[in-house]
């Protein structure tokens, strides 16, 4: 995956959906085209909803901030201190309302325990991983299921008006 970025669309009238997709580069001759390659943590809301859909756009920018510097999801924090290190699991998620941050299984070791930390944060990386492919798998299938919701809502609005159709049609020959 190249880039993440914020999307703004517009699937309905008066709703605006807002989420990340990911983008990669394509070059053709002189241009460049940037190529969207999935979206994923989509969220609908009122256009005239500019608080809620504001607040929601500027997490997600913090989230496209952290997916760049590789701090976003679960990952392993590793800290020189000047008695030690610390080692520890981080994990980074978009909440409701703003990003948030989890902190676990926090172990300090003394400078001497080289071994012992480098074995803490190779099992917490593992975690991180498993963790990660959890997380991207169930932002995966909600896109997937917010996408069949729409086809299907597109499709009873389609057939509605079908019906409608049909019935004035009808009104009109009898």
């Amino acid at each position: 995956m190249g880039a993440w970025r914020v999307y703004a669309d517009e699937p309905a009238p008066g709703v605006v959906e807002i989420g990340l997709e990911g983008v990669s580069e394509r070059r053709r001759w002189l241009r460049r085209n940037d190529v969207v390659a999935e979206r994923v943590f989509g969220r609908w809301f009122a256009i005239r909803d500019r608080v809620a859909s504001g607040s929601y756009r500027a997490t997600l920018g913090q989230a496209v901030e952290h997916l760049e510097w590789g701090t976003f999801g679960s990952y392993v924090d590793v800290d020189t201190l000047t008695d030690g290190v610390r080692v520890r699991l981080v994990r980074r998620t978009i909440g409701p309302r703003h990003l948030e941050v989890d902190i676990a299984r926090e172990r300090l070791f003394d400078p001497d325990d080289v071994a012992e930390s480098a074995a803490h944060a190779e099992e917490l990386r593992a975690v991180a991983e498993d963790e990660n492919e959890a997380y991207w798998a169930a932002a995966h299938d909600a896109t997937a299921r917010a996408s069949d919701r729409l086809a299907e809502a597109r499709q009873r609005a389609h057939d509605a008006a079908e019906l409608s159709r049909i019935l004035r049609s009808q009104g009109e020959s009898g």
